[in-house]
């Protein structure tokens, strides 16, 4: 043993339940002599093992301790093993002393059973005194063959049990023997009478053989209870003396025969870990016909197994003994999944010699254990060729771990496990996955199909199946697993299906509706199924027609506002050709949807930020050679693939506009090149390969001093170049959102070469079709659905016509069209010039408000603009604090008055009519100059909220505002009721709610505004 090969200590762990750690134990290439070298630290090493995560496990102290005594036994073995030559030599030794002895033992491994004829030989019979002599003195040794070479097939003599009457019986041997009775009181012979068949054949093979005796057996107690068992069997013997004398005679031959056969491989040790394994051995040969035996455990740790028998062919067939050890035994594990709570145990597949039952995870029912444990100890109580141990292991608080150990007669463990298999199939829940469901199928059977699933898990409620369509699988026994499949083909087939688009939606209206027809379609009992496609749109902005009367027209909130929008990066600039368009805006080339990007060389790492968005890029054969002469003055590219960019090709210039000599000549001839060089490479690669080049996008520079030149030198040089050009081509200049100053310079370029009929600009638009799947188990609800779904979006998306911007500036044009996107408000226009709003039916009549007012107050202003020549106006606030550098001529167009607590609001509002031109006096409450101010303004604006209608000073304030005869206009601040005594003093007054969101603050503003205006000169 202590020379065992790799492979051998691999069957030893997996004979003592260390499967798992054999791989490791492999691995580390551990042999006989390894093993027995190993200490605590190594084993903790060697049974480490990983989870399906792959993290380490530790050994439990259980496991270890487990492993520890496992080694101990097996180093004791290795031990007796060494030692076998002192054993053989004592075993010589006393068959040497005893030759007369006639029992034989075998040792012999399961590899040996097929040699077993050439084991045995005849040996001289001994006299019977020999054998009296030789019994009574060997009668009480005791010998360990645990470690006897089988491999020699060594035949050994050993001392054979009492087969005569000692000293102390009844009979003395040196007088005459009564032969008419023989005393069965040896205990190995004893136990050859406990089967119930050995009696009665002995007596049938006796008579045989002398027919005239008469045999009759019985039981007595015995005489000496000290030396012998508790009961003796008697054979009577009647007839003629003769025939009783050879009867005597035939049945002390026939005990003589006795001999052992010795069983130790490891096989068999594994047996005999089970208490009750020699009596299922005993009652395994028990069963066999004319085969009488006596089967006992032996050893230190009792794992060698003896076997008695008669070596007499005519008697016993004494061949089926190997056979049955070989062939009629057997010994099974069955490893149940690990119980991790008390209804679940998830399983997981493992390659080992124990058991295990393949499948999915399994769910086990309190009914299935309960029927577990009964089928074992049915089989324990009505069966003795057979024992079923349930052994269960408890790793932690929350984990424990049960197998099956069966041992016994190989038809009733292979019958066991047909029962268990049944059970397992019957009693446990496995998960099946179901067959392809599609994602509508999916969406129907979780949200409205709930009630058909629940009729399916009715019909196999008994055997408690459980259908889980969020995880697209379902708990069921084995056996049932097609019936439920079925069941579930024949409900997806009963569904019904439709498919249709809505009407085209803008921005991300699209994202937001998709909640709500999933929400018709349930509602209809329908599954619902929705595809988006998005793609972008470019829309006109059209320029203004600049008046006299419109330029003075602009306030810097407004100037703000236009700025903010078309720096944004869905408006662009653009100037077309006959032969294609170059357009400007600001936003990030790498996600241009242009043919090819070309990257200057710049200072803020875009060829290196670009390279690792891109990924894998390949560089391609360089078409524009450089020279030595020219490489500093002419641009060359380097061309690589795109890879995970949109584009097709990227090139990277060496062309920079620090390159060329510091005087405006130079630079102009420097970018004029540059640009030329470029769209020609781009043309020239149009023509000689498959690839179609429609686009280019120019990644601006940041690096120049004169940006106005670089500006108008870039869009002149490149309109130029597509009038030249035969196909139609698109160029973009991409400058970055920080570059603000270069962008306007740019935008002042491009409306150079702006023809008049131009548009102002154009700004991209995402468009959205969603197609609507829908699917039922009734065609009624389908129709019933797809109307409601189609209705629901006439509702929601509307579509209204205005007047064309009649008298608007353009940052009144630029700032509408931002009202309108910031709402999802498509704004086109027709060929009339006429405005069309698409839309949610809310935020259209928002915008169409928002022009009507904007509309108002330009013709309002134009009135003004006619009656009065010139009004002065001071664009600067002025604070309470600051009334002594102010003249007491000084005059306002409005006073804001307020409270402290309502500061920041009313110097909002202040500073939007202060952008829009008006001199404002924003007064707090109670100040000392508020009635001095109020003599002074032309308007008076009240901020209203709880605290100023509570203010101490605020009534006084008012009713002076109305001795005075000022107009006076009531803004709520804040969202109160107005008090009886303001009533009194204001009646019948509209108020402007300037609180809550900022949409709705700028909407109440330009009514505000109007209002200002209107009163304001409505004495002009």
């Amino acid at each position: 043993m202590a020379d065992w090969t790799i492979d051998q200590v691999g069957e030893w762990l997996i004979e003592n339940g260390f499967e798992n750690n054999v791989k490791t134990f492999k691995d580390k290439n551990i042999d006989g002599l390894t093993l027995m070298r190993m200490n605590d630290d190594n084993i903790s090493q060697m049974l480490c093992t990983f989870d399906e995560d792959g993290i380490i496990e530790k050994p439990t102290p259980e496991v270890k301790t487990k492993f520890k005594e496992k080694l101990e036994d097996w180093k004791v073995m290795v031990e007796l093993e060494q030692n076998k030559q002192v054993i053989n030599n004592k075993i010589e030794k006393m068959s040497a002393s005893s030759p007369s002895i006639k029992t034989r033992d075998y040792w012999m491994d399961d590899e040996t059973f097929s040699n077993m004829g050439s084991m045995e030989e005849d040996e001289e019979k001994a006299k019977s005194d020999d054998v009296l002599s030789s019994t009574s003195s060997l009668s009480n040794v005791s010998f360990d063959l645990s470690k006897i070479d089988s491999s020699k097939q060594e035949i050994l003599k050993l001392p054979s049990p009492t087969i005569s009457p000692d000293k102390d019986q009844i009979t003395d041997i040196t007088t005459s023997i009564d032969k008419t009775k023989y005393l069965v009181n040896d205990n190995t012979h004893i136990q050859f009478f406990k089967n119930p068949k050995f009696g009665p054949y002995l007596i049938e093979y006796l008579q045989q053989k002398i027919s005239g005796v008469k045999i009759k057996i019985e039981q007595s107690s015995s005489i000496n209870d000290e030396l012998f068992s508790s009961f003796n069997y008697i054979l009577y013997l009647s007839g003629s003396n003769q025939d009783i004398e050879s009867t005597y005679d035939e049945i002390n031959n026939l005990f003589q025969t006795i001999k052992i056969k010795i069983y130790k491989s490891l096989r068999v040790r594994t047996w005999l870990r089970n208490p009750t394994a020699v009596s299922i051995i005993q009652a395994i040969m028990d069963n066999e016909n004319n085969l009488f035996t006596v089967c006992q455990s032996n050893g230190k740790y009792n794992d060698i197994l003896k076997i008695f028998y008669f070596h007499n062919e005519k008697f016993n067939y004494i061949q089926n003994i190997d056979n049955i050890i070989q062939s009629y035994i057997r010994k099974k594990i069955i490893t149940l999944p690990s119980i991790v709570d008390k209804n679940m145990i998830e399983k997981s597949k493992k390659n080992t010699k124990h058991d295990t039952q393949s499948g999915y995870s399994t769910k086990y029912t309190e009914q299935y254990q309960n029927k577990l444990k009964e089928m074992i100890e049915n089989y324990n109580e009505e069966n003795n060729m057979i024992s079923i141990i349930l052994n269960e292991k408890i790793y932690n608080k929350v984990r424990k771990q049960q197998s099956i150990h069966i041992f016994g007669s190989i038809k009733l463990v292979n019958e066991f496990i047909q029962n268990f298999q049944n059970l397992a199939d019957k009693d446990t829940f496995t998960v099946f996955k179901f067959n392809p469901i599609t994602s509508i199928q999916m969406e129907y059977l979780t949200n409205i199909g709930s009630k058909d699933l629940k009729v399916i898990e009715k019909e196999y409620q008994k055997e408690n199946a459980k259908i889980r369509i969020r995880y697209d699988e379902f708990y069921a026994p084995e056996n049932l697993k097609n019936d439920i499949e079925l069941s579930m083909n024949t409900l997806l087939s009963s569904l019904e299906s439709i498919t249709f688009e809505c009407m085209p939606l803008y921005y991300d209206i699209a994202d937001k509706e998709i909640l709500h027809l999933k929400n018709i379609a349930h509602k209809n009992r329908c599954g619902c199924e929705l595809i988006l496609k998005k793609n972008l749109k470019l829309y006109r902005i059209p320029k203004a027609i600049e008046t006299s009367s419109t330029i003075n027209f602009v306030s810097r909130s407004l100037i703000k506002q236009s700025e903010l929008f078309c720096s944004s990066p869905v408006v662009s600039q653009q100037a077309k050709s006959s032969n294609g368009s170059v357009e400007v805006l600001i936003g990030d080339i790498a996600v241009q949807k242009a043919d090819v990007l070309i990257i200057p060389l710049v200072s803020y790492g875009l060829k290196q930020s670009l390279i690792e968005r891109a990924g894998n890029i390949i560089r391609q054969e360089q078409q524009v050679e450089k020279t030595e002469k020219d490489k500093n003055s002419i641009p060359f590219f380097i061309e690589t693939t795109a890879s995970n960019l949109t584009c097709k090709i990227v090139l990277f210039s060496n062309w920079s506009p620090l390159k060329a000599a510091m005087n405006d000549d130079n630079l102009v001839e420097h970018i004029r090149k540059f640009i030329s060089k470029s769209i020609k490479y781009v043309i020239m690669k149009n023509e000689q390969s498959d690839i179609k080049i429609e686009s280019i996008a120019f990644a601006v520079p940041d690096s120049c001093k004169n940006e106005n030149i670089l500006a108008e030198e870039m869009i002149h040089e490149t309109k130029q170049q597509i009038e030249l050009m035969k196909s139609p081509l698109k160029i973009s200049f991409i400058i970055l959102p920080d570059q603000q100053t270069l962008y306007q310079q740019f935008l002042t370029a491009i409306q150079k070469v702006q023809s008049n009929d131009d548009v102002y600009a154009v700004f991209s638009c995402p468009m959205s079709t969603i197609t609507v799947n829908l699917i039922s188990s009734n065609n009624e609800n389908l129709t019933k659905c797809k109307e409601k779904i189609m209705n629901h979006m006439k509702r929601s998306m509307v579509k209204i016509k205005l007047d064309e911007f009649k008298d608007w500036n353009q940052y009144m044009i630029n700032v509408f069209y931002k009202y309108c996107y910031d709402r999802c408000v498509l704004l086109k226009l027709d060929d009339d010039k006429r405005i069309r709003l698409i839309g949610p039916i809310n935020n259209v009549y928002e915008a169409k408000h928002k022009y009507l007012l904007t509309n108002a107050l330009i013709q309002e202003k134009i009135h003004i603009q006619q009656l009065i020549i010139k009004i002065p106006r001071s664009r600067s606030i002025i604070q309470p604090q600051r009334t002594e550098s102010i003249s007491t001529s000084a005059c306002y167009n409005i006073m804001l008055s307020y409270c402290q607590e309502d500061s920041t609001i009313s110097h909002h509002l202040g500073d939007r009519l202060i952008d829009e031109g008006f001199s404002v006096w924003i007064d707090l409450i109670g100040s000392n100059d508020s009635f001095l101010q109020i003599n002074k303004s032309e308007c008076i604006i009240l901020c209203i909220s709880e605290n100023y209608i509570e203010n101490k000073f605020s009534q006084n304030t008012v009713e002076y505002m109305k001795q005075m005869g000022k107009h006076i206009i009531l803004v709520k601040v804040q969202n109160c009721i107005l008090s009886d005594w303001l009533q009194q003093l204001i009646p019948n007054e509209i108020y402007f709610q300037m609180f809550g969101s900022e949409n709705y603050f700028d909407l109440q503003y330009d009514k505000l505004l109007l209002k200002i205006v209107s009163t304001q000169y409505s004495s002009s």
